[in-house]
């Protein structure tokens, strides 16, 4: 544990799905460092915590519209088709919202 250094070696399941706690809007353009591409923007990245878990997670929200965007709204991950996943935190494209 970064805040009281214990020892953390249980597996704990969480999510898919999660609470958005925060997020923010992204304008200006840089090179994905995991596609090599540049990355389109606009776009919105979320600290979401995931059912289960007591901490949160950072990852890429599919809404771009901020006006659309409340944190503690519901989001879910959405995943590359199975045959495409590699076991890593890519294999994970974005989370959508799930609630109005």
């Amino acid at each position: 544990c970064a805040n009281c250094y214990a020892r953390t070696d249980d597996f704990v399941e969480v999510g898919p799905a999660g609470t958005l706690q925060t997020f923010t809007q992204v304008c200006v353009p840089f090179i994905d460092p995991n596609t090599g591409v540049q990355r389109p923007v606009p776009y919105t990245y979320g600290m979401i915590r995931l059912d289960g878990a007591n901490n949160t997670f950072q990852h890429f929200l599919e809404e771009t519209n901020t006006e659309k965007l409340r944190s503690g709204m519901r989001v879910e991950a959405v995943f590359k088709p199975k045959s495409q996943r590699k076991g890593n935190i890519l294999d994970i494209l974005h989370f959508r919202t799930i609630e109005e």
